[in-house]
């Protein structure tokens, strides 16, 4: 006699799937810096916030994203940093900000105007430095 689980579905039915598969691929460093190959890295971004929730597909044509089934939100534009940390502030779920800029000191700053609970990282260098391998630069 077929059994059945705790939630009343049959033994022989299984379980709805759970996984996904990411195809891993070189890009090129220039291109990543420049921001151009958005799309390509947004599942490690989801990935490096802790995988919640369902892989959101995000559009950079905006000056921040909020991931609305996820915990991580993306700030492109700097000048958009005060509507940013507005928009964080209805999303407590949000714990994981990726910052767009390659100035050192504007990152420092719109770091210290986070919440404490957020865990900030800079694109793309954070990205790039995460993914350098077998380099003379990766043990600089």
């Amino acid at each position: 006699m077929p059994g059945r689980y705790v939630g009343g579905g049959a033994h022989a039915a299984g379980f709805d799937e759970n996984i996904e598969f990411f195809e891993l691929v070189y890009l090129d460093k220039d291109d990543v810096r420049l921001g151009t190959e958005f799309a390509a890295i947004q599942p490690s971004l989801w990935l490096a916030a802790g995988g919640v929730g369902t892989r959101p597909t995000l559009s950079d044509s905006e000056p921040f994203v909020l991931a609305d089934e996820s915990n991580y939100a993306v700030l492109f534009e700097r000048s958009a940093f005060a509507k940013f940390k507005q928009a964080l502030e209805v999303r407590p779920d949000i714990n994981h900000v990726f910052l767009v800029t390659d100035s050192e000191t504007a990152y420092m700053q719109m770091c210290s105007r986070l919440p404490e609970m957020i865990v900030p990282s800079m694109l793309y260098r954070d990205y790039l430095s995460n993914f350098r391998i077998n380099t003379r630069e990766a043990y600089r």
